[in-house]
């Protein structure tokens, strides 16, 4: 049985994250959007997915969601509320509730990615974890798989563990922020591509997630 295609890459907003980036044997490259300074990297794993987080400070961009492309069940809803609020009850940070305009959001990004499953930031204002896979992707693994970086996040010091990645727990369990939104495709190549944004966005300088 051959497994799905299993790799990472992590979007850190340098500026504003309260948490290093880290990965192992990385390829890293920079850029800038809306003013902020980011950095990606890359890393192979086996049997997993890529999985991006990212918070910023503009307003959002809004990408059009088209009609003719899918769009989230109440099922799925329940799927990435209940992964998320799990893992926020077991910190004891107050639930997250589904928003229309950030799920929209999600979506109508989700939808431009269909074409080519490709991991690319969306430029937006919303924290944002997204999750690719080359094959079936849950929404409740792509959950399991942010949340399961608990165990790299250290509350005392407010970091990751050395060469480890926690980022995309911090943004799942953030206090502050109240609403999310996701969107999960089929893309044309097999793959999958989930996005979860989250209002207000977390993951800033100086701040614990709870």
């Amino acid at each position: 049985m051959a497994w799905p295609k299993i790799a990472l890459a992590l979007v850190c907003l340098i500026s504003s994250m309260a948490l290093p980036c880290f990965a192992r044997d990385l390829v890293k490259e920079s850029y800038n959007a809306q003013s902020q300074d980011h950095a990606m990297a890359d890393i192979s794993w086996e049997r997993w997915v890529k999985v991006v987080s990212d918070a910023q400070n503009q307003a959002p961009s809004n990408p059009m969601v088209n009609d003719d492309k899918p769009t989230i069940s109440e099922n799925l809803v329940k799927e990435f509320l209940d992964g998320h609020n799990q893992a926020r009850a077991k910190v004891n940070v107050k639930t997250l509730t589904w928003d229309k305009q950030v799920a929209a959001y999600a979506q109508g990004y989700a939808n431009q990615r269909i074409g080519d499953c490709g991991l690319v930031h969306s430029g937006g204002s919303y924290g944002e974890n997204i999750a690719w896979s080359s094959g079936e992707l849950s929404a409740t693994d792509a959950v399991k798989m942010w949340v399961d970086e608990k165990v790299y996040y250290n509350y005392q010091s407010n970091t990751c563990a050395s060469d480890q990645i926690c980022g995309h727990y911090t943004q799942v369990v953030w206090r502050d922020s109240v609403h999310v939104g996701c969107a999960k495709v089929k893309c044309d190549n097999g793959g999958t591509f989930i996005t979860c944004n989250y209002d207000p966005p977390g993951n800033y300088n100086g701040q614990k997630p709870y």
